[in-house]
């Protein structure tokens, strides 16, 4: 299966095409109990729900900082959409493009002020948090979107 050509198994699972999308067979099995979790924040959170708390910390000041942190690192996948789709544009706006890039980097900055080693990034040596992941995810999506410009050698 391919997400550019979505089944329609899959586009009942989620309407509307995106990956990913997680299956869950009830309690009881039947198909009646069966539910969709979509996007991968959900799932996590999901996951983290009903499978003992791992990627949210139970304190509540240590969870809002993870998901500050969870926030900026979905901003960095917003904003390397945005400069994505406006680049693929017949004439695609410099100053808009340079301010998406300028956003970028002021996350990165911030991130990278931080100890990657610990909250709000990880619980333990083992263990992400909701950011961790997020992070990792948009840090790869920009490695695919943003080729030819240098980001990475900055941070």
């Amino acid at each position: 299966m391919t997400v550019f050509e979505p089944t329609p198994e899959f586009l009942v699972a989620n309407p509307l095409a995106t990956v990913p999308v997680l299956v869950v067979n009830g309690k009881t099995g039947l198909a009646t109990d069966r539910f969709r979790v979509p996007d991968s924040a959900t799932i996590l959170e999901y996951l983290h729900e009903n499978h003992g708390e791992r990627i949210w910390p139970s304190d509540l000041a240590l969870r809002a900082r993870v998901r500050a942190a969870s926030t900026l690192a979905e901003g960095l996948m917003s904003e390397t959409v945005r400069w994505f789709l406006e680049n693929q544009r017949a004439s695609p706006s410099p100053e808009w493009s340079q301010e998406v890039l300028e956003n970028i980097d002021r996350v990165l900055e911030q991130i990278a002020s931080t100890s990657l080693k610990m909250p709000p990034w990880k619980i333990s040596d083992l263990q992400l948090t909701q950011a961790g992941y997020d992070l990792i995810i948009a840090l790869e999506y920009m490695q695919l979107r943003l080729k030819g410009l240098d980001w990475a050698s900055k941070y």
